[in-house]
């Protein structure tokens, strides 16, 4: 965030917020969520759950203490699972991924008797991997803290503001200059 000054026709100089310089703005609709890059998987440390528990509120499939509906790979498992607590898909997913190394065992067996390379040993590498980087971030609680402070400045500290950045500041007719 940065601060200029506004000269308008006929007023004093004034100080502002440079709006350019603000953070984008969060995405007001639910279609948008689906595209953010950093959803947490639980609904309790995403930045859109409910203003009640300091989140923005704009998350309308937030619910206190459940798996987050709006990324796709979550969304997945809730439906496959039918819950949303993370308590219950935690041990189905620990069964699935024993089942999976089960098969990927049975089939590189196979590769190894054929001697020629086996596509189903690919795909069940590729489904242990999708269920170990779930399961390692549905385990894993992230903790974040944030930190803001927000200061009113007095109309005496504004002007002397104001005062300083004018004397590094000349206006000429073409536009502003700056000086050293």
């Amino acid at each position: 965030m940065s601060v200029r000054v506004v000269h308008r026709e006929g007023e004093e100089p004034v100080l502002e917020v440079d709006k350019r310089t603000l953070p984008k703005s969060i995405p007001n609709r639910f279609k948008h969520l689906r595209f953010s890059t950093k959803i947490p998987v639980e609904c309790n440390t995403c930045p859109y759950r409910s203003r009640d528990v300091g989140g923005n509120g704009i998350c309308p499939k937030f619910e206190a203490d459940k798996l987050c509906v709006i990324r796709d790979d979550i969304r997945k498992l809730t439906e496959e699972y039918h819950t949303r607590d993370g308590g219950e898909i935690l041990p189905l997913l620990e069964e699935e991924l024993d089942a999976q190394v089960e098969k990927l065992k049975f089939f590189g067996v196979i590769e190894t008797f054929a001697g020629q390379l086996n596509p189903e040993v690919s795909k069940r590498l590729n489904v242990i991997n999708n269920i170990t980087k779930t399961l390692n971030e549905i385990k894993s609680k992230t903790i974040t803290v944030s930190q803001t402070e927000k200061k009113v400045l007095s109309p005496k500290e504004r002007d002397e503001i104001s005062q300083e950045v004018t004397k590094m500041i000349t206006v000429t007719q073409g536009g502003l200059n700056t000086t050293s």
